[in-house]
């Protein structure tokens, strides 16, 4: 995955203090993703914020990466091109498109099984597995969790 920053400015303007405040915390809240910055320009007769933030944008450059931003991933088990075992308690088998001769069967498959499922000249042996977006938790809810735990230790 490539990625690309871009850098944005968002101003925040009103002539209302409340309003103002109100909109100001919004916007960092929603940019609170994209390091933000802000300045306040104090010689306007209203009140305003020049908010600078960086965007990153995510540019694809292998066709894994495709299949990832659908969400769902395939493990070498889900390959055909690979030595097929009937032994389950074998995870190593031989493989021509590794790096090193063999391939992990718990491993993620790699850049050829992808170009050649994507072009259709293979299917996959099972279901592919799904990415579980990460939820970063909010101060808010990591105080709560340490002052429960606080509570239940002390």
């Amino acid at each position: 995955m490539l990625y690309r920053e871009h850098k944005r400015l968002k101003v925040v303007y009103s002539d209302n203090p409340k309003e103002f405040e109100s909109e100001f915390n919004a916007a960092m809240d929603a940019l609170s993703g994209c390091d933000p910055t802000y300045k306040i320009d104090e010689n306007k007769p209203a009140f305003c914020a020049y908010i600078t933030y960086t965007e990153t944008e995510r540019i694809p450059d292998r066709v894994a990466d495709e299949y990832h931003a659908m969400g769902v991933y395939y493990l070498c088990k889900n390959c055909p091109l690979h030595e097929l075992t009937t032994d389950g308690r074998v995870k190593h088998v031989k493989c021509e498109y590794s790096e090193y001769g063999s391939a992990h069967l718990e491993h993620e498959a790699c850049e050829v099984f992808y170009r050649r499922l994507k072009f259709e000249e293979i299917k996959a042996i099972g279901e592919p597995r799904e990415i579980k977006p990460r939820r970063k938790k909010d101060y808010a809810t990591r105080e709560a969790e340490y002052m429960e735990r606080r509570r239940h230790g002390a």
